[in-house]
Parts: structure tokens; C-alpha cells; sequence
């Protein structure tokens, strides 16, 4: 059995959290269930500075040795990024289709899906904590699964060269800016306070006309 709901925590009439319940039976007793592997998937949007939609993936892999009858799962789905994109790309959009062609009926290789997914420049990372009973029951299996979708995501860019030697020259000649405003003012104080003393002199020689 499959139970979930989803919350606008923020009230931005954008989905923030992802709350899920499962419930299965299994014939060999929790307390020989030693691992668990789960996979989500999600459609992802980024709208602002980039436009993104992805179809993205939250994995679960968690070692029970003890077994586990209830398992509550709880943590972010963060955006992982490889390598950074080009600035002039900024407003283009990035498109991922699902990684399953039809995920319900085939069987599917956790390990060769989580590799092919991660090969992606950008994709998603679940970042959980779990908290585990191993003997709750002894053949029910209980899932308490919380995934929230921060609001703000780190996007990197590389900036094109000219780009570069535009800011660095800004930012020189700004630095002269206050050293001249400091220097105008010191030259101020000095001259108008006499503090160094100064000689009036006339090079340009003068003759006198005469008068007949």
C-alpha cells in the first residue's frame, strides 16, 4: 500500500515537500530483510536565471543488518551539477527525459540506473537521515518517507573571456576613484590651512609703453 500527499509549505503555489507512506508484507520476516533500495522520480523545474525541466530521480539505498520492520526516512533532494554551463547560455533550457522506458513493468539494474543517471550534467541528490526498529512487526514493513525540495538552488556558470576583462578593468579603475576623492582633499586642507608654506612668482617678463 502506497500513501502520499504533498505540501506548499511557503504558499508560492509550488510543491516543497513530498510525504510518502508504504506499507508491504513480506514472507520471510523483517528480521531477514538486510537492505532496502528505493528509487522516486520527479518532475524538476528551475524558472528563474535558467529555465530547466528535468525528469529527476531520488534514490534510497539503506543497509538494515538487523532487519527492519519501520523505517522513517527524512531529507532534501538537492541539484547536483558537474561542471559549470556557459554564461551565454542563461536563459536556455536543459531537458531530461525519464530514465525508464516503461519502469513498472520491467525489471530494472538499481546500480546501472543510478551510474546512467549520475553521467548527467545536472541531475538531483536525495541527502537523508533514517531512523530504524528492527522488530515492530514480525512480517509488516512500514515506510515514513518525508522529501523536501528547497526553494533555492546553486547554479554554476563560466563567464566568456571578454566578460572577464570588462569586470577586472571596472574594478581597477574604480579602485582610483576614492585614492583621487582622498588625495582632492588632503591637497584642500593643505593649501587652505597654509600648512606648507608657498612662493608667488612671475616668469613672464612685462615692458612698459611709452607715452609720447
Amino acid at each position: 500500500m502506497i500513501k502520499y500527499e504533498y505540501f506548499d509549505d511557503n504558499n508560492d503555489n509550488i510543491t516543497d515537500r513530498f510525504k510518502f507512506k508504504i506499507t508491504f508484507k513480506t514472507d520471510y520476516g523483517v528480521k531477514n530483510l538486510k537492505n532496502l533500495k528505493l528509487i522516486f522520480l520527479f518532475k524538476y523545474e528551475l524558472k528563474e536565471n535558467i529555465v530547466g525541466k528535468m525528469n529527476t530521480t531520488a534514490f534510497v539505498d539503506i543497509d538494515t543488518p538487523l532487519g527492519a520492520s519501520y523505517i522513517k526516512i527524512k531529507g532534501d533532494l538537492n541539484l547536483k551539477q558537474k561542471s559549470p554551463i556557459d554564461r551565454t547560455s542563461f536563459y536556455n533550457e536543459y531537458y531530461y527525459e525519464n530514465i525508464f522506458e516503461n519502469p513498472i513493468v520491467e525489471k530494472v539494474n538499481y546500480y546501472e540506473v543510478q551510474s546512467e543517471y549520475y553521467s548527467r550534467n545536472f541531475s538531483t541528490t536525495y541527502d537523508y537521515e533514517t531512523y530504524i526498529e528492527p522488530m515492530r512487526h514480525p512480517n509488516i514493513v512500514k515506510l515514513d518517507i518525508d522529501i523536501n525540495v528547497p526553494s533555492f538552488q546553486k547554479i554554476l556558470f563560466s563567464t566568456p573571456l571578454f566578460t572577464k576583462i570588462k569586470f577586472f578593468w571596472i574594478q581597477y579603475c574604480a579602485m582610483f576613484i576614492p585614492v583621487g576623492c582622498i588625495l582632492y582633499f588632503i591637497m584642500q586642507f593643505v593649501f587652505r590651512n597654509h600648512i606648507v608654506s608657498t612662493i608667488t612668482s612671475n616668469d613672464v617678463g612685462f615692458k612698459k609703453k611709452k607715452i609720447l
